[in-house]
């Protein structure tokens, strides 16, 4: 797993602004199954904006061993109370979709 600098949270308009964008297409917002915790979680195949997604929530992030012929995939995960924290303030700027999985997220 790779680390990154911690970017106080909340992070500047623009970059919440970003981190918003990228989440409402790529990311998944979601209680985990087994102890009912919010997370969030990002995979896809640029590393740099998954180094820089997880800059801006204080996270690490990491790769999964690619499979012959295709490109190493990179994921991250915040999970928790930082999870809740990052979902309240995106929240607003999130599609439909993305906003109802937000709220089931934090339902207690």
């Amino acid at each position: 797993m790779k680390r990154n600098p911690f970017t106080p949270w909340p992070p500047s308009d623009t970059d919440l602004n970003w981190l918003a964008a990228l989440l409402d297409g790529e990311g998944s917002f979601f209680k985990g199954k087994k102890n009912g915790v919010a997370r969030i979680e990002c995979q896809m195949t640029d590393e740099d904006i998954i180094a820089k997604a997880a800059r801006l929530m204080g996270v690490g992030y990491g790769k999964r061993k690619p499979i012959a012929g295709r490109k190493t995939v990179y994921r991250l995960a915040l999970a928790g109370p930082r999870a809740e924290i990052v979902m309240r303030e995106l929240a607003r700027l999130m599609g439909t979709r993305r906003q109802r999985q937000i709220r089931d997220s934090l339902k207690e």
